[in-house]
């Protein structure tokens, strides 16, 4: 199902500025509605779903896709049925909620007669996040990869998105593949606000470092800077995984590792 724009957008805050855009919740809400939700369209009947929704790392390990995990039945229709256009799915608690997605019905519409029920099979309110910047190491487990983590937030779950005030960059001389795999040569820590990222809505939504990031001072001997990582302080999830900052760079004893502004990118692609 596509993604709206702005709920996109404020996922990508939610992560970077510690919002709320996308609240915690026991349950989404399902909507079925004769016309187009944000136009002129009549909700015909919606209906609380329990978490959890089925997460699914894909293939590429760097996209998740979440689904209903079981057949949705939403009725039954009252008097003189119903024509029913688009499917939308929203997050938040009851009165609260904020729309996540929509989706035109397969083939149009859906004529529903009295007393019958419109029932979408499990997986049919699928959408899929893709976050190329994490890792994506086809040895790192499921619950690490920011996909998943992130999408799970997405639909009102909770976790490191929100408890952690901050991140955590840290500089490897190896690929740490996820986090139980050694030990960063130095961390350093970056806020959680917009003092330290600047948003550019999309789609797709962007999300880039504003300032300058610098290390402590090597130690004796020097540093070699093979991979960048960046996750929330406590998390699991790698955010960002590169090679590319850093690259094998030798940094000499006493002197410091800067990652300049904008050089850690984020874009969210959702649909």
């Amino acid at each position: 199902m596509p993604v709206y724009p702005a709920a996109a957008g404020g996922l990508l805050k939610d992560v970077f500025y510690k919002e709320t855009n996308l609240p915690a919740s026991d349950a989404l809400t399902v909507q079925v509605w004769d016309g187009d939700p944000d136009a002129a369209g009549d909700l015909l009947v919606e209906e609380r779903i329990s978490l959890p929704w089925l997460v699914t790392v894909l293939s590429d390990n760097y996209s998740a896709r979440g689904d209903n995990p079981a057949v949705i039945s939403l009725g039954p229709a009252g008097s003189g049925g119903w024509s029913a256009t688009h499917v939308r799915v929203l997050a938040g608690d009851a009165g609260s909620e904020v729309p996540v997605c929509k989706s035109a019905m397969a083939g149009g519409t859906l004529t529903v007669p009295e007393g019958y029920f419109v029932n979408m099979p499990a997986a049919a309110l699928g959408s899929i996040l893709s976050w190329p910047q994490g890792d994506s190491g086809s040895g790192a487990v499921p619950h690490v990869k920011a996909a998943a983590v992130i999408i799970v937030h997405a639909y009102g779950g909770t976790n490191e998105i929100r408890s952690a005030s901050g991140f955590v960059v840290e500089l490897w001389d190896h690929d740490p593949l996820h986090v139980a795999h050694g030990s960063p040569f130095t961390s350093i820590a970056v806020a959680r606000d917009n003092t330290e990222w600047t948003y550019t809505p999309g789609p797709p939504a962007e999300m880039e470092n504003a300032n300058a990031i610098v290390s402590a001072a090597a130690p004796s001997g020097g540093w070699t800077w093979e991979y960048t990582t960046l996750r929330i302080a406590g998390g699991t999830a790698f955010l960002l995984k590169t090679s590319t900052i850093g690259g094998g760079a030798t940094i000499a004893a006493g002197n410091t590792a800067t990652i300049a502004a904008g050089a850690i990118h984020f874009t969210l692609n959702a649909a």
